[in-house]
């Protein structure tokens, strides 16, 4: 599980250090970007060996300029890359109610798509446990557990989009708004696993694996409508590469599927391409050259 030192990761740790029959192992990202950072690993390490659990750590030296994209990325593969060497069942982590109504303001305010209200749940490689609880239940059982934490002083600095959102646009909001936004997001995130069962019914159904890759059938991708076809090829590519790609590329990818000749190639980007049969089309890795 990933343990930052903050208080909703501490909480975490202490809920599930106590559940039956379950193997933890604590995993800290000390990201370079604060110069106290080394205490909250400090932290994170001495709680993790005090409960005989064992415990990773890795430093990234991202620098204080680091965007929270940049951040996130490096942290997951950091966290994923864990998983598979232990072959660990899941991530978890501690992101709870109010981090997902920020993410949701935030995609809206960025013009996200329907997927940006979704886009903080649990998935097959990432539990999230909290998000049902509210910072404040988080530190009311941190007070009365009387467990140590540390406060991340980036989380006040307003040059990031999240803590502008969490300080300034989310205090507006009256007790009953906040409510109706979690319980829309709630909905919706109902929708979307909705949504993504059917789709991954679909390709189960209609789709073929390759030696290179997974392959389309062209005529049904052709027959349906694009907004289904835009689900079906983003799953793919979601499985294959670990995330989505723009919605103009997209669309640009279904175009190709339509219409492309046998033997022509559409590039996803530098490690993903389209490649056109007859009847097929081929998401495939772009072969490596070597000069």
């Amino acid at each position: 599980m990933a343990v930052s030192g903050g208080v909703d990761s501490m909480v975490l740790l202490d809920v599930a250090r106590k559940l039956p029959d379950v193997r933890l192992i604590v995993a800290h990202i000390n990201h370079g970007i604060r110069s106290d950072s080394s205490e909250d690993a400090a932290l994170v390490r001495q709680t993790a060996m005090s409960h005989n659990l064992e415990y990773v750590e890795t430093k990234l030296h991202l620098g204080e300029g680091a965007s929270e994209e940049i951040a996130r990325q490096a942290r997951y593969d950091f966290l994923r890359h864990m998983r598979e060497k232990y072959n660990a069942t899941a991530i978890l982590t501690a992101h709870h109610r109010d981090d997902l109504i920020e993410t949701a303001v935030i995609n809206m305010l960025r013009g996200t798509g329907w997927r940006g209200l979704s886009s903080l749940r649990s998935t097959g490689d990432v539990l999230r446990p909290l998000l049902a609880v509210t910072k404040a239940e988080l530190e009311e059982y941190a007070s009365r557990h009387s467990l140590s934490w540390r406060y991340d002083r980036t989380n006040s600095d307003l040059r990031y989009t999240r803590n502008r959102v969490r300080h300034t646009l989310l205090p507006a909001f009256r007790p009953e708004q906040r409510q109706k936004l979690y319980e829309y997001i709630v909905r919706q995130n109902r929708l979307t696993d909705t949504i993504d069962r059917g789709v991954a019914e679909w390709i189960d159904r209609y789709c073929t694996v390759h030696e290179s890759g997974v392959a389309l059938p062209r005529y049904d991708m052709t027959m349906m409508s694009d907004d289904v076809a835009h689900e079906i090829i983003q799953s793919i590519l979601r499985h294959q590469s670990g995330k989505s790609i723009p919605r103009p590329l997209v669309a640009r990818a279904l175009l190709f599927v339509k219409v492309a000749k046998p033997g022509k190639i559409f590039p996803i980007n530098a490690t993903w391409r389209l490649r056109a049969l007859p009847r097929e089309v081929i998401v495939e890795r772009t072969p490596l050259v070597v000069s």
